[in-house]
């Protein structure tokens, strides 16, 4: 069997004093009673199996043993460790998290910033300060946990990050009407009760379609029922369909329709109207100029 080259592995009796509890000794007298088979395998004396079994171990629970022995300086590595968290292990925690932080505010910077570049430094610094190294997922997930908006400011600046996450201002053009047609929801200002007892039946959602082009509200629909595919049809169907039965109900006269123009240019293009819903197999042709009003 080929040796292992084996940083020493001294006797746990130095680290016992006269304050020594119980629980320490007997841990101290476990290291004792290991220490020699473990020392033996790792110079290739005697086989895993042999060392194994002479103290009293599964296998794979003294491989694990044996490569926490490597280089220790400390029974408290060879033997089981006490039940609960090592005194000091909150600060030691605390102190690695500040350092990653700090590489991460460091090194995480610029178009080249990655996480391998973050890792190595905090490998580097953890060594300058005598603290357990941060292993690499871990410094990953603490750098992701900062979220792809700060990431791209490190790595790309404001501008970068103002382009790809603020708002893009903007409108869109039409030509014509109906080449956009908008549909909003919302809820009314209004609270409905039962006519008898006063219960609180609900707020109505008022649907409209508007015309992006000419701003004219082509269509609406009122229901206690929230939005939903229901309610769009019933909206188009309103936009659709011929008002004359709603304006009878309302007791209300037609209307004609007004259309003005003011976008500033020095002509407007042709514009097909339906002189009435009712009537769509004729249409009008009409030719407008700048903030000319055409009656319909």
């Amino acid at each position: 069997m080929a040796k292992v080259n084996v940083t020493q592995v001294t006797s746990a009796a130095e680290h016992l004093n006269a304050e020594s509890t119980s629980e320490e000794i007997k841990r101290h007298q476990l290291a004792t009673h290991r220490y020699p088979m473990i020392k033996s395998f790792l110079e290739g004396q005697i086989s895993a199996k042999k060392a194994a079994k002479a103290i009293g171990l599964q296998l794979a629970a003294f491989y694990r043993l044996a490569q926490r022995a490597k280089g220790s300086l400390s029974y408290r590595s060879i033997v089981s460790r006490k039940i609960g968290r090592p005194q000091g292990a909150v600060s030691e925690i605390v102190e690695i998290e500040t350092l990653i932080q700090q590489m991460t505010d460091k090194h995480y910077v610029g178009k080249a910033a990655n996480f391998a570049h973050v890792w190595t430094q905090c490998q580097a610094e953890a060594d300058r300060r005598g603290i357990k190294r941060p292993g690499y997922p871990t410094v990953r997930r603490r750098i992701l946990s900062l979220g792809k908006r700060e990431m791209d400011l490190r790595k790309h600046g404001v501008e970068y990050v103002n382009e790809k996450y603020g708002p893009k201002p903007g409108y869109k053009e039409t030509s014509r009407p109906l080449k956009w047609v908008q549909i909003d929801h919302t809820v009314v200002d209004l609270i409905i009760v039962d006519a008898v007892t006063r219960k609180v039946i609900g707020r109505p959602w008022l649907s409209l379609a508007v015309c992006l082009h000419t701003r004219v509200i082509l269509g609406f629909y009122l229901s206690l029922l929230p939005p939903s595919a229901v309610t769009v049809a019933m909206l188009v169907e309103n936009c659709v369909m011929s008002k004359d039965r709603l304006l009878a109900y309302l007791k209300l006269p037609g209307w004609r329709s007004y259309l003005t123009r003011a976008s500033g240019k020095a002509r407007v293009d042709f514009y097909y109207f339906r002189e009435r819903i009712n009537e769509a197999s004729r249409v009008k042709k009409f030719q407008s100029r700048n903030y000319e009003t055409l009656t319909i």
